[in-house]
Order: structure tokens, then C-alpha cells, then sequence
């Protein structure tokens, strides 16, 4: 009896396996980044909505909610908003024309999720930044 060709199969059986999780987690890294242009397109969209309201107020909350719906495979999705506010017409979060803000949208993911909760997590951001475009008398 030859143990070579025992050795054969089995060493080609561990060359497709590693062959076959390389490309799975290819493909799952694809997902990252599809993950993070939503990001990136959620960021620029509430941007562009706080630039023209010049506040942040549930209009902004029900628009991060319509834009995160549907990302795949992530976890606590926030933003924030960093500027100077000031409080005008109930407003606590009024933003005066020219000010600068900048928004980031951050959010939990994981590599490797084919693999069930072993995956490695992994954290991604985006930043905007704008001017609001509206003055409170």
C-alpha cells in the first residue's frame, strides 16, 4: 500500500479549503464596502439636510432612519453632529448661517460573518462636513 497518494488527496483537500475561505472572505470584505459607501452617502445626505434646515431636529432623525434601513449586517449605527449651536424658536440645536458642522455616521460590522459570530469586528466611519445656509433672526 502507497501513502503517497493518500498524502496527495489529502494535502489537495487543504489547498481547495484554504482556496475556498480565501474567496469567501474576499467576497465578505465586498460587503465592507458597500457597507461603507451607504455610510458615506448617509453622512452627505444629512449634511445636506442640516444645511438647509440649519438645524438638527426629527426631520433629521426620521432621514437617518430611511438611509441605515437597509445595510446589511451592522450594528448600533449613530451619528453626531458636531458644531456650535445655539437655541432659537424652540430649537435647541439651531446651527446660525455660516457656521460649520460636520456630521459622522458611525457603525459596527464584522469581517468574516460567513463564519457566524467569529467574525473580527470591524468599525466604520464617515465624516462630512458643511456650512448651514440658514439665518435665525
Amino acid at each position: 500500500m502507497d501513502d503517497s497518494g493518500e498524502a496527495g488527496y489529502i494535502s489537495a483537500v487543504v489547498y481547495i479549503l484554504i482556496v475556498v475561505l480565501t474567496l469567501m472572505l474576499m467576497l465578505d470584505s465586498l460587503s465592507l464596502v458597500v457597507t461603507k459607501q451607504k455610510l458615506d452617502t448617509a453622512a452627505d445626505q444629512l449634511t445636506r439636510q442640516i444645511q438647509l434646515a440649519g438645524k438638527v431636529d426629527d426631520d433629521t432623525e426620521d432621514l437617518f432612519a430611511y438611509l441605515t434601513q437597509d445595510l446589511p449586517d451592522t450594528e448600533s449605527i449613530v451619528y453626531t453632529v458636531d458644531s456650535a449651536f445655539i437655541t432659537k424658536s424652540g430649537c435647541n440645536k439651531a446651527i446660525q448661517l455660516g457656521t460649520p458642522f460636520y456630521v459622522t455616521v458611525t457603525a459596527q460590522s464584522k469581517l468574516g460573518s460567513f463564519l457566524g459570530s467569529v467574525g473580527i469586528p470591524v468599525t466604520l466611519h464617515s465624516r462630512c462636513c458643511g456650512v448651514s445656509e440658514r439665518y435665525w433672526k
